[in-house]
């Protein structure tokens, strides 16, 4: 890591770099079997897919108290045998007697195979890093920043001015890198994109909008991200949150990406759940190239 919170992974091999991403695994400890579910199929994506690097998009231990079912969370990333990332999610200390969230990120920390800052001076919330994948010949292929859009007891959050000039200041570390932004909560501008593309003016590249999208933030806060996003080279941001959505949308320049929804508790019902539960892989290339894909559980 650098002095920016700025951590490399280095491809090998000449192939792409793989990115698995997992999202709303919600360990509640009220439903065994759903914990048990959730951890089986994650073990076994990881195990398919072989990524290089696991990436986990918020809302893992939710119960109250929740300092038992992070511990066994790390413990399930690090047996898994890659490194791995996270951000935080809405629910991450929510309750008076949670962890708060920046003793999560200091929880995940105590992994040898994470990579994520608790606190960056000058910068709102605890998981905010950069991860600069770098190509055989020295290069930086993609940028991926993962951002805190904020949670707790406070309710659905979003990502403040000091984290986008963070954004900036970490892309300047590595000129014209294009990249991609991974938060939790989707912005308003989801639900344009989704609009967009139902009267024919976006592109669905892959997945579907199964329920209401859930945004947080105002649409200006919202717009505040695009711009900046757009002005560094950043083609696509990805949240979590949304339990059933899964969509990919082109609109404008910039993909509006749901990653897969992964966990199997109470807090995901009404839809069977072969339909929607999985992860989301992103191979990305030594001359820069990223493919997207999507892999379910069933």
């Amino acid at each position: 890591m650098n002095d920016m919170g700025i951590f490399e992974l280095r491809m090998s091999g000449g192939g792409p770099l793989r990115l698995a991403l997992f999202t709303d695994l919600h360990y509640n400890g009220e439903a065994p079997l759903s914990a048990a579910l959730t951890n089986f199929f994650m073990r076994r994506n990881v195990r398919r897919l072989e990524p290089d690097l696991v990436a986990v998009l918020g809302d893992t231990a939710i119960v109250p108290d929740n300092r038992k079912r992070t511990r066994a969370f790390v413990n399930t990333m690090d047996g898994m045998g890659v490194p791995w990332t996270a951000v935080l999610g809405n629910h991450e200390g929510e309750h008076e007697r949670d962890l708060p969230r920046r003793e999560v990120i200091e929880y995940y920390q105590e992994s040898e195979r994470f990579l994520g800052n608790a606190e960056l001076p000058g910068v709102t919330g605890s998981g905010n890093q950069a991860i600069a994948v770098i190509n055989e010949e020295g290069k930086a292929a993609q940028l991926l920043y993962f951002l805190d859009s904020g949670g707790g007891r406070r309710g659905h959050g979003h990502i403040q001015p000091d984290q986008l000039d963070w954004l900036a200041r970490a892309a300047s570390k590595y000129p014209d890198t294009p990249g991609v932004v991974f938060f939790h909560v989707p912005i308003q501008q989801y639900q344009d994109a989704l609009e967009a593309w139902e009267k024919g003016e976006a592109q669905l590249l892959h997945g579907a909008s199964h329920e209401k999208i859930c945004p947080g933030g105002t649409r200006a806060q919202g717009g505040a991200l695009l711009e900046r996003a757009r002005a560094l080279g950043i083609w696509a941001i990805v949240c979590g949150h949304d339990h059933y959505n899964s969509f990919d949308i082109l609109w404008r320049g910039m993909r509006y990406v749901y990653a897969q929804g992964s966990g199997y508790s109470f807090r995901v019902y009404g839809i069977p759940l072969h339909r929607v539960r999985g992860c989301t892989a992103l191979d990305i290339f030594p001359d820069g190239r990223v493919e997207v894909g999507q892999w379910f559980n069933l």
